[in-house]
């Protein structure tokens, strides 16, 4: 076939394309709303659908979802010339790398699981090359239980009675509660004014984390890592800091000059 003399797709081909996309992006999301891990794909907490606060799916169908979403706002606006509100070039750059970062997670996963398994393979075989007695033949240490989750201590990087998940554990907790402690010390003080990137809020804005979401997304984080088998989903909690707050007086010392939210409406400087 000649592709140099093919026929020009036709609108109605593209308007095709497009709803297959759509059809395409509907599944995806189900799968990613049900919180089930596909088969053949795998889990990352820590991802942007965890931080959002909803059941992270696999990194490969989010990955996918968010793909095929920008390749069809591409679409429309370079052959339909819908546009859609606000960048859809942006959004699509951004839903792009959000999806290139997904598919890295993934072989970041996949090697790190590769090398497990040949580190447990050789372990199990000995190295024949070597002439070295295979590990079962060998004479091993008792391996010491997390006194939290019964996990093996053994590979914990600092010497404890807890394996490395528990321990990541107990250090993002504490540094919850300091966060917290931190938050409710400037609430009780009078900082009412919070700023993010483009809007002046009150402390007490909807848009804004609340000690109530970063606890209840911190805790979904730790049941999803604890359901985990290697110890890799350790290194996915994290504590989402909660706003610094100001008083009005500091703002106006700092000449911060932002439009207020139109959810909480605060207060004008």
């Amino acid at each position: 076939m000649d592709l140099t003399r093919s026929a020009r797709p036709s609108p109605q081909d593209w308007q095709g394309v497009i709803d297959m996309l759509r059809a395409i992006e509907r599944v995806l999301a189900r799968s990613v709303d049900s919180g089930a891990i596909e088969p053949h794909d795998q889990q990352a907490i820590g991802m942007p659908s965890a931080l959002e606060g909803s059941m992270p799916g696999g990194v490969r169908v989010e990955g996918a979802m968010l793909a095929v979403g920008a390749a069809r706002w591409l679409i429309e606006q370079a052959v339909l010339g819908r546009d859609i509100p606000g960048s859809t070039l942006a959004r699509s750059q951004r839903h792009l790398a959000l999806a290139g970062g997904y598919v890295a997670t993934a072989s970041e996963i996949e090697l790190s699981a590769r090398l497990a398994a040949m580190v447990r393979e050789n372990a199990l075989r000995g190295a024949p090359h070597t002439g070295q007695p295979a590990a079962r033949e060998a004479p091993q240490h008792p391996c010491i239980e997390c006194v939290n989750c019964g996990r093996c201590t053994c590979q914990a990087p600092t010497s404890s009675s807890e394996c490395e998940l528990c321990q990541r554990i107990s250090r993002v907790r504490r540094h919850a509660d300091e966060d917290i402690a931190r938050y409710k010390d400037q609430v009780a003080n009078g900082h009412v004014y919070a700023v993010t990137a483009s809007r002046l809020h009150r402390w007490d804005c909807r848009s804004l984390p609340s000690v109530d979401s970063c606890l209840s997304m911190l805790e979904c984080n730790i049941r999803h890592a604890r359901k985990q088998k290697d110890d890799n989903a350790a290194r996915h909690i994290a504590w989402q800091r909660l706003p610094v707050l100001f008083t009005a007086k500091e703002l106006r010392m700092k000449k911060t000059r932002k439009r207020g939210c139109g959810i909480c409406s605060p207060d004008l400087l």
